[in-house]
Parts: structure tokens; C-alpha cells; sequence
């Protein structure tokens, strides 16, 4: 918009016009040092639009996947484990459904979840605020390990701990030949990693896992998850890899 421009009052009268909600959102030049930081207020620009639903959809979650256009294969490699525990997508994260019923389906979610903490915790955090949607934080379905507490930690929200421990020894027996065919190969290699910081750890883990050496983790932007998940795995696996990457 052109400076001093009266975005918002602009907006309204489009939107009186239309019937169709309409957002200002102000994100011009440097103000903001990443670009996630601009999804994530703009994702909070519409949770204000929204209200606190009456009734939830059982046994449902919001999937926060952003943006989808880098991640649809994460949320599709996810979702029959989910299924299989009777577990539903209330909405896929601010994609792929008309606007207006984003604004009403998503506060009937039960559960707040984000694929990566990088790119959407500030997102399940202000929606638990905003409109009173729990959330859990989650590591990034990646590896065996995180893949497994993925799935764990949402379905123990809702009761289905047991069921969730009994799916994953199932899936961990079947997939044991693959990893270990991959280790044979991969053992002792070095490996330099760039990506999202849920994406970053996540890839670090898998790594150990496969018996290889993570020399350097470079990322845009840190967050307290990542800060977690990093402590833990330089303690619990001994390796001592460049980090570079700037608090968000």
C-alpha cells in the first residue's frame, strides 16, 4: 500500500461491498527478519475474525502444514497413522478450503497441531488465546524417533496412548529390514543440513539413526522447541556440529 494509505478503511468498505471477509495486513519492506514471521501474524490477523466455537468435532485437529506448497507430502505421510487411531483432520492449517469456512470449522477443532515449530508455534499458541483450541508442541514427523513422539503426544491427548504405543511397535517391526539396509550404506558418512529449525533437528535425528556424522546445522530462524530437541540430541548421541541460526 502507499504510505498512510487507510488500509483498513479500505478493506471494510471492500468487504461491505463484497460480503467477502477481506484482511489488512501490513508486511512491507524489512519489517519482518524472516519470512515465516509474516505468516504466522498474518495467520493471527485471521484468528481475530474468528469466534469460540460451542460444540468441537471430537477426536479432531487443526494441521497446521505451512506453507503447504513445500509440505502436502509431510501431512499425506502422516495422516493413516492418525486415521488408524480414529483420529480426524478438523482443517488443514489455513489452505485448500474456502475462506469462510475456514473462519467457522476451525475453532471446532479439539487440537492444535503444527508440522514444524518454526513455522506455526506462534500460530497454536495465540489460536489457544484467541479462541481457547489446546495445542501440544511436537517435534517434525521426521525420523524414527520424532516420528514416533509425533503421533504419541497427539493421540495421548486424546486418550489413545495405548492404542498409539501398540500402532508404532507395529510400524517400527515392519520398517526394521528397510532401516537397516539404509545403515549399511550410510554408516559413517558426514552430512551438512539447511532447513527450517523443526525440519533441521528433525533430519539431524534421522541422520543418527542411520549411523552418520552431522558436521553442520545451519537455519533462518530458532525457536524454544528447537533449542529443546537440540540439547537433547547433542547430549544423548555426542556429536558436536556447527549451528548457526538466529533466534526469531
Amino acid at each position: 500500500c502507499i504510505t498512510k494509505d487507510d488500509l483498513e478503511g479500505i478493506c471494510a468498505e471492500l468487504e461491505g461491498e463484497s460480503g467477502v471477509p477481506i484482511i489488512p495486513f501490513r508486511g512491507s519492506g524489512f519489517r519482518y527478519p524472516v519470512w515465516v514471521v509474516g505468516f504466522e501474524e498474518a495467520f493471527n490477523f485471521i484468528i481475530d475474525r474468528m469466534k469460540p466455537a460451542e460444540e468441537k468435532n471430537e477426536r479432531s485437529i487443526n494441521f497446521i502444514n505451512t506453507p503447504i506448497v513445500f509440505h502436502w507430502r509431510a501431512f499425506f505421510e502422516i495422516l493413516p497413522y492418525l486415521q488408524r487411531l480414529g483420529i480426524r483432520i478438523n482443517t488443514h492449517g489455513f489452505n485448500l478450503i474456502p475462506f469462510q469456512e475456514l473462519l467457522e470449522r476451525f475453532p471446532r477443532g479439539a487440537l492444535n497441531v503444527t508440522r514444524c515449530s518454526g513455522q506455526g508455534m506462534q500460530t497454536i499458541e495465540y489460536a489457544e488465546k484467541v479462541l481457547g483450541i489446546p495445542y501440544v508442541r511436537v517435534p517434525t514427523p521426521l525420523s524414527i524417533k520424532f516420528t514416533e513422539q509425533f503421533i504419541w503426544k497427539i493421540a495421548d491427548f486424546f486418550g489413545l496412548g495405548a492404542e498409539a504405543e501398540a500402532l508404532i511397535r507395529e510400524e517400527k517391526e515392519k520398517i526394521a529390514p528397510r532401516i537397516e539396509r539404509a545403515r549399511s550404506q550410510l554408516q559413517g558418512k558426514r552430512v551438512a543440513i539447511s532447513a527450517a529449525s523443526g525440519k533441521n533437528i528433525a533430519l539431524a535425528q534421522m541422520a543418527t539413526e542411520l549411523g552418520m556424522e552431522v558436521i553442520y546445522m545451519g537455519l533462518y530462524k530458532t525457536d524454544p522447541l528447537f533449542h529443546d530437541l537440540l540439547r537433547d540430541w547433542l547430549h544423548e548421541t555426542g556429536q558436536d556440529p556447527e549451528v548457526q541460526g538466529e533466534m526469531s
